[in-house]
């Protein structure tokens, strides 16, 4: 009977580790038009100030399947936040990046190693935050006619 309930608890234990670590996949809708928006705070001599910066994506644009090709070469993974509802991230040095894709559909990246999809809390880590980030801004700079 104790073998039986240890091996229980066990292959609860595994099962759960593989659902919390079980890498996930951005599945971003492919026929809704695209806005990137670009969150950061600037301070000079103790005055702060967020600058934004928009850019507009329609579908069946080359910018647009290499945003999403962007997003599909990265996973990201549950994490408690996930299932506490926690929705704050921390924009640290990297400021944020907001894909919104429709009213329903929207992922946030922040400085946190973390990204927000549909109010959810997901960990994707920091160095993968920072490659996103500079990838899609570097796609939509050097297409300055997306330019809000």
């Amino acid at each position: 009977m104790k073998i039986a309930i240890t091996a229980v608890v066990v292959i609860v234990f595994l099962a759960l580790a593989l659902f919390l670590f079980w890498p996930m996949s951005f599945a971003p809708p492919n026929d809704l038009p695209l806005t990137v928006t670009f969150l950061s705070l600037n301070t000079t001599q103790s005055v702060s100030a967020t600058v934004s910066t928009d850019y507009v994506v329609l579908p069946d644009t080359e910018t647009f399947a290499e945003i999403n090709e962007i997003l599909n070469r990265h996973s990201f993974r549950r994490t408690l936040l996930t299932f506490t509802g926690g929705t704050s991230m921390a924009g640290h040095d990297l400021g944020f990046m907001f894909l919104w894709y429709s009213d329903e559909y929207m992922i946030s990246f922040s400085g946190s190693g973390h990204v927000e999809i549909n109010s959810r809390i997901y960990h994707i880590g920091r160095s993968d935050v920072r490659d996103i980030m500079d990838e899609v801004r570097s796609v939509l700079t050097d297409r300055e006619s997306y330019r809000q």
